[in-house]
């Protein structure tokens, strides 16, 4: 008797502690699954929407592209405050926030591969974004404020559409044999 066969069987089922809706995902194939996944994916998105839908937002204008380096450097030499670089603190003793150890500064800027002006700016913390952005006369997107962007005042499931369509984004589905699945971004 093969396994498939063994498991038709209520008994095996209960000693092996598999419930009926983990019996039904295993009769089914790849496909069935890649779909049933998609739909649980688009309730969880339109119960999400309906809930950000609930607060009310005014008209907002967020930016389409990151801020760069380049625009950084100029709000920091405005500024002339240098506590609003960006980089990593770290401690001699390790990342322990407890360590007893000197606290360094590693400069981002001085690495090469990340610091072309046109390459959006990274390792800035929140203090240092809100002066950014209180300095560029803007302010901080909220979670409402990025979904509603994501989703637009037609509440669409994905950026591009309510549709979803292999090859418009990079994601990862379980399944291995999923028709759906691209590689990962």
């Amino acid at each position: 008797m093969t396994l498939p066969e063994l498991f038709k069987l209520p008994a095996v089922r209960r000693a092996a502690g598999i419930t009926e809706e983990q019996y039904k995902r295993l009769l089914m194939t790849p496909k069935q699954l890649a779909e049933e996944e998609l739909e649980q994916r688009r309730s969880y998105l339109k119960s999400r929407i309906r809930a950000s839908q609930k607060a009310r937002l005014g008209p907002f204008y967020i930016d389409k592209y990151e801020v760069t380096n380049r625009q950084y450097r100029l709000f920091m030499a405005e500024e002339k405050d240098k506590t609003h670089a960006p980089g990593i603190r770290y401690n001699t003793d390790g990342y322990n926030i407890y360590a007893l150890g000197e606290w360094k500064f590693y400069d981002l800027w001085k690495d090469k591969r990340r610091s072309h002006d046109d390459q959006p700016v990274t390792c800035v913390s929140e203090g240092d974004a809100i002066a950014y952005a209180r300095w560029a006369g803007r302010s901080l997107p909220s979670q409402l404020h990025w979904e509603r962007a994501a989703v637009g005042e037609g509440g669409r499931l994905f950026p591009w559409g309510s549709d979803f369509k292999p090859g418009d984004c990079r994601c990862r589905v379980r399944t291995a044999k999923c028709p759906f699945r691209t590689v990962n971004a």
